[in-house]
């Protein structure tokens, strides 16, 4: 996804809520991976901020199946 460079907030809420705050500078590629933990009815998402090698090798088996921007 391509964002303007800024300060952005990922939330995630089930029985709690967790937020991760980062900032994106122009160019750049971050990373955040979804952590899941079990909670006492549900489990509980969490973001975790990846460093981009960590991040290039988590998802290099990914395909993107969504359709293209005209």
């Amino acid at each position: 996804m391509d964002k303007e460079p800024g300060n952005y907030e990922v939330l995630t809420a089930t029985e709690v809520d967790r937020k991760l705050t980062l900032t994106l500078d122009k160019g750049q590629t971050r990373y955040v991976r979804l952590n899941i933990s079990m909670g006492f009815f549900v489990g509980h998402v969490f973001p975790e901020l990846v460093n981009p090698v960590d991040g290039v090798k988590e998802i290099q088996d990914c395909v993107y199946i969504g359709s293209q921007k005209p």
